[in-house]
């Protein structure tokens, strides 16, 4: 006998055609989802213009944001003698500028130099920072003992 004969249909029980396959999904699309509210937006003066400086603008050929197009404003007046702009734009350097701070950087050994040799003479260039940094410790640390 078949399994089909066997099995009965009725309440709970559907016809074997009528199944879900393995599987298949009851709802392929899925369940409709909520809509998406928008971002709150910060309405402060700060964010306001937070927001329009990053605009774009075109200016001579190309695009620069409203920031940008201020500073050269700016620059455009203090270059023409306007007092104002030019307090504006010096301060604007002072604050942007890199400070002149001492890095260190990269030294190059030439390899026909003895090692000997090439000692001495980092040591005689090197000797007149040595004394200043030590000068500066040593005056600190006689100051603190009084």
């Amino acid at each position: 006998m078949d399994d089909n004969d066997d099995y009965e249909v009725g309440y709970k029980r559907p016809p074997k055609t009528t199944r879900f396959k393995k599987g298949q999904c009851a709802n392929p699309t899925g369940r409709r989802g909520k809509k998406q509210k928008p971002a709150p937006q910060d309405n402060s003066d700060r964010a306001i213009i937070e927001r329009l400086s990053e605009e774009l603008i075109e200016h001579n050929g190309r695009m620069i944001t409203v920031r940008e197009a201020e500073l050269l404003v700016i620059r455009a007046k203090a270059l023409k003698g306007d007092l104002k702009a030019i307090q504006m734009w010096q301060a604007l350097r002072e604050k942007l500028a890199p400070k002149n701070e001492k890095r260190g950087g990269v030294l190059l050994v030439p390899c026909s130099v003895p090692l000997d040799e090439w000692e001495a003479s980092t040591a005689r260039q090197q000797a007149p920072f040595r004394e200043q940094t030590f000068e500066k410790f040593s005056s600190g640390s006689k100051e603190d003992e009084r």
